[in-house]
């Protein structure tokens, strides 16, 4: 009978300790990182030409927009995992309370645009809804990650910081060049030259065919902080 009351003790211990676990958030990253792809939904070349392009606009403007993918959810809803993310990240300046979390759950296919309180008026509902359904649902449906986000953070970047508007960029004259840091007033590589429903461009990654054609849901949207 003890040893019975013991397995159940530790079997219960256990599965507490897993349910702990699965409910987390992501750490931080050290030394911290603008796109935190935990979904592996971008591939390298792309996740680095978003980070290099956030980064150089937070160095700019001074606000800090990450994209975080996950896998699931977690049980949480999107809207609420997305603003715990900033939070807890603390991202964007303190005194500021100007960071953004662009987050994408992979099995859920729900993403999410939170906005810290200092960015209320730029950031609105109606702007976070029409980036998420025109901008980035569409090119998502298509395993086109890289693509949607592009598109929709140059959108949510301008809006931001409505001074930091891009620019039209010089053509590329070698590949080469596509993978420099952007300059300042093209906050995004590749700013948006073509439609959001343009196709991959030769850097893109591949769509990713188990997230293909499903439907993609926008979430609510609430200031954090």
């Amino acid at each position: 009978m003890f040893r019975f009351l013991v397995f159940v003790f530790a079997l219960a211990l256990g599965l507490s300790h897993t349910a702990t676990a699965a409910g987390e958030l992501p750490a931080r990253p050290n030394p911290f990182t603008f796109v935190t792809d935990k979904a592996q939904l971008l591939s390298e070349t792309d996740a680095k030409k978003l980070e290099s392009g956030l980064r150089s606009y937070a160095d700019n403007n001074g606000t800090q927009v990450v994209v975080v993918t996950v896998p699931t959810l977690d049980g949480r809803t999107v809207a609420d995992y997305a603003r715990a993310l900033g939070t807890a990240w603390g991202v964007g300046q303190r005194n500021q309370n100007n960071g953004v979390v662009v987050l994408i759950s992979a099995q859920e296919r729900q993403v999410s645009i939170q906005a810290g309180s200092g960015l209320r008026s730029q950031v609105t509902p109606a702007l976070t809804d029409r980036i998420i359904s025109q901008e980035m649902a569409p090119q998502f449906k298509q395993g086109r990650y890289f693509a949607g986000l592009r598109a929709g953070l140059n959108t949510l970047l301008q809006a931001a910081n409505p001074g930091s508007a891009p620019t039209q960029a010089p053509a590329a004259t070698s590949p080469a060049t596509t993978t420099e840091a952007p300059v300042a007033s093209a906050p995004l590589d590749e700013p948006m030259e073509q439609p959001s429903s343009a196709p991959f461009s030769p850097g893109m990654s591949s769509p990713t065919p188990s997230h293909r054609g499903r439907a993609w849901v926008l979430c609510c949207w609430a200031p954090w902080r």
